[in-house]
């Protein structure tokens, strides 16, 4: 079977993150009969074509006008290529691709609704252009097969739409969950707090910065990491230095798949104090290393945190929830060992091998539908 997936990246690009993760792992586990061609936009030093074990991939010009070149390539070669089905993975602007690919049957994928985020991330026309765009293109897809990652963004996407074929098709992980004696081996001595993620605006790692220096004037031995990159590093660091904890927190940069294992099998907490999150990948992974998360209660991290079982949901977005939520659970040991012993049950029912199965008999049901109604 001949199948067509579209994502605005791919995961090559330096700024993939959890939907070109979601995406990656489900091809990486597709039917041995699926030929697989996956076409993204283009990022300075890549490859036009490159082939990887699952799927090939081919690129686009340009990141900023990928819905517009898609549409073009589609109608000029795309729809000559005979695919049996197309995987929209949506990320950024849809591509609304119901309105032109027409006999071949499409199924979406939803991460999550970037809405007024985008004003903390972008130049106001940008992201008034992308909000709008967002808004509009989606109504394409409203019967259409759409898999959303959490139940937070299928909430969201029914308050814009009525969506006549909704589902979910959650996040996974690679990694075993370890023990809890595993754990308490292999915990640092001295607590250490952990970020992991991209260095964005929205994800507001100046409020864990913030946290940091707050809760070093109650346990001055505490340490910090915050692993990855992005165009905040620069400002984050010049913060930590200006509340006068930059001793106490390592900038890890970007760190392998071993090392963030490594560090959150160390950590004693993470933290995330995003704005928007669809799903929260890092959180199950966190979880599956006996680490409880505390964050925001947000959309998408709602669903992933189990408040006050897995980890804690700050329902005041500041970093002084942030530091007292953070400080009562290194106060209260007892909890923190009820939080980490829940949060690896919970871990273990999220593994990529159970999450494409169960991706992969909805598809084969939605074929089925497709050519029966067809017929």
């Amino acid at each position: 079977m001949k199948v067509l997936v579209i994502n605005w990246r791919d995961i090559f690009h330096p700024e993939a993150g959890g939907a070109e993760i979601h995406i990656h792992e489900l091809l990486k586990r597709k039917p041995n009969n699926w030929q697989v061609d996956f076409v993204s936009a283009t990022f300075p030093g890549c490859q036009p074509r490159e082939e990887t074990p699952w799927y090939t991939i081919y690129r686009l010009p340009n990141n900023f006008l990928f819905n517009f070149t898609f549409q073009w390539w589609w109608l000029t070669q795309g729809k000559k290529a005979s695919y049996d089905l197309v995987i929209d993975d949506i990320s950024k602007i849809p591509i609304a691709t119901p309105l032109f690919i027409k006999k071949v049957p499409i199924v979406a994928i939803m991460h999550h609704i970037h809405g007024r985020s985008l004003y903390t991330i972008l130049p106001w026309p940008l992201a008034t252009y992308v909000y709008l765009m967002e808004r509009y293109m989606l109504r394409a897809y409203t019967n259409t097969p759409l898999f959303a990652v959490s139940p937070s963004t299928a909430a969201e996407l029914n308050e814009l739409y009525d969506f006549h074929k909704l589902s979910l098709a959650y996040n996974g992980i690679s990694i075993r969950a370890i023990s809890f004696e595993e754990k308490l081996r292999y915990r640092d001595k001295n607590p250490l707090i952990v970020y992991v993620g991209r260095l964005k605006s929205y994800k507001r790692v100046d409020h864990f910065i913030q946290m940091a220096a707050n809760v070093l004037k109650d346990t001055p031995s505490a340490q910090f990491v915050i692993a990855g990159q992005g165009e905040e590093l620069q400002r984050l660091k010049n913060l930590s230095r200006d509340l006068g904890c930059e001793k106490s927190i390592t900038f890890a940069g970007f760190i392998s798949e071993e090392e963030k294992n490594d560090l959150l099998k160390r950590a004693w907490l993470m933290v995330l104090p995003s704005e928007k999150e669809g799903w929260g990948i890092v959180v199950i992974e966190a979880n599956a290393m006996a680490t409880p998360v505390v964050a925001y209660d947000i959309a998408g991290l709602r669903d992933s945190i189990l408040n006050n079982k897995t980890g804690i949901l700050s329902p005041i977005q500041t970093p002084q929830s942030l530091t007292e939520q953070v400080l009562h659970l290194l106060h209260n040991p007892q909890t923190w060992n009820t939080l980490s012993q829940t949060a690896i049950e919970w871990a273990k029912r999220f593994h990529w091998d159970e999450m494409a199965h169960n991706f992969y008999s909805r598809i084969t049901a939605m074929l089925e539908e497709y050519h029966g109604t067809s017929a």
